[in-house]
């Protein structure tokens, strides 16, 4: 407690994250039909898995991209527009998922939601370049 307060500490320990999204498209289009899809994985799965299988998603699209674009400019394949397309659909249908696994398994921890936010703030990044690449943004 040499940086905080006794107070402080406490509240530190007390602190509990809970976000919000009052989207009309997410409460009734993607939050039902999550919903049903997270019933479908089994209870011993762990949700950084799930969390880890996005963000791999992301990955494997972005090294595609950039391996027929490396300075964010030329054309890639169809293909490989198509295939960053569906990795991003992915990433943020399992980034949705990975919370209502823990939640359904009794397994949220402050871990997890470091682990899900760092996989996020990683897939701006790349996500961001793949864009770039996409539409000729060259490096530069």
């Amino acid at each position: 407690n040499f940086y905080l307060s006794d107070v402080g500490a406490q509240n530190i320990r007390n602190y509990r994250y809970k976000g919000e999204d009052k989207s009309l498209l997410l409460k009734y289009v993607t939050n039902p039909i999550f919903n049903k899809i997270v019933t479908l994985f089994p209870l011993w799965l762990a949700p950084n898995v799930i969390t880890l299988a996005g963000f791999l998603c992301a990955v494997v699209s972005f090294c595609n991209i950039i391996y027929f674009c490396p300075l964010l400019d030329g054309t890639a394949p169809w293909w490989a527009y198509i295939l960053q397309a569906c990795a991003t659909i992915a990433y943020d249908a399992l980034d949705a998922m990975d919370g209502k696994q823990a939640r359904r398994t009794g397994s949220s921890s402050a871990l997890g939601m470091l682990f899900d936010h760092g996989c996020d703030a990683l897939n701006t990044t790349i996500s961001s370049l793949s864009l770039c690449a996409t539409f000729k943004l060259e490096a530069g």
